[in-house]
């Protein structure tokens, strides 16, 4: 189902014609089906729910962001090397202390100057990047010259790769990982859970409307009506990732 077929849907089922209008128009219900949505997606991880992203950088970037992102699982650059060839390299993950020289290692072999002195090359760490800028009451905040990887706007909605060192040209940075589903704002958007499994989010978003009007014993019906229905596709998932499995260990 498209968004404008699913507000249908759920103004029918559920009675609640004050947050659909006559039309199949939003007028409330937008935001407890995407609230619902969210609410599958960390519910159960489905094949739909690993995304990737590319970023193009350019010689002195160390950072990327995007959005939605419930997890990183794994960061490559792709590049021309010396030879001419285009190659797809994984970036080894560190902690943020590890790039940022704390440990004993990393003070004799990291990344210790600031950014801006650090010797160009292609990037061949990543950590999740902490993009937060903290500012006290006026909103100033005090800034470290050359090492800049945070945001004074835009953390709150954005993910961030960090990388060692700086690009020395231009590279894309490939993030594989576990995304949000996308928000449903168009009447013709349609996404995995609407339209493959119209009726589980259907009980997700009245989770949501129970949980708004604070029924403990609706929340909690409708938590086990879902519960039976993604095992459903968790079991799927369970068959497909032992499909190659031909023989038992012991």
């Amino acid at each position: 189902m498209d968004l404008l077929t699913f507000r249908e849907f759920f103004r029918k089922q559920s009675g609640r014609f004050d947050l659909v209008n006559s039309d199949g128009s939003d007028n409330g219900a937008d935001v407890f089906i995407n609230a619902g949505q969210k609410d599958l997606d960390r519910l159960v991880d489905i094949p739909a729910g690993i995304g990737r992203v590319f970023k193009d950088i350019v010689a002195g970037d160390f950072l990327v962001t995007f959005q939605d992102c419930r997890a990183i699982l794994e960061v490559w650059c792709i590049g021309t090397n010396a030879e001419g060839k285009t190659t797809r390299l994984p970036l080894t993950k560190e902690t943020q202390q590890d790039l940022r020289g704390v440990d004993k290692k990393t003070l004799v072999e990291g990344y210790t100057e600031m950014m801006s002195n650090v010797a160009q090359d292609r990037p061949k760490f990543y950590t999740p990047a902490q993009l937060r800028l903290v500012t006290d009451a006026n909103g100033q905040s005090g800034s470290i010259s050359g090492s800049m990887d945070v945001l004074s706007d835009g953390f709150q909605n954005l993910n961030g790769v960090f990388f060692m060192p700086p690009a020395d040209g231009n590279y894309s940075i490939e993030i594989i990982g576990n995304f949000y589903t996308k928000t449903l704002k168009e009447d013709t958007d349609y996404t995995f859970w609407s339209d493959q499994h119209p009726t589980i989010l259907y009980m997700a978003t009245m989770r949501q409307l129970e949980i708004m009007h604070r029924n403990t014993e609706g929340v909690k019906d409708w938590d086990r009506a879902i519960a039976n229905e993604v095992g459903t596709i968790d079991m799927d998932g369970v068959m497909e990732g032992s499909s190659d499995v031909n023989q038992m260990e012991g």
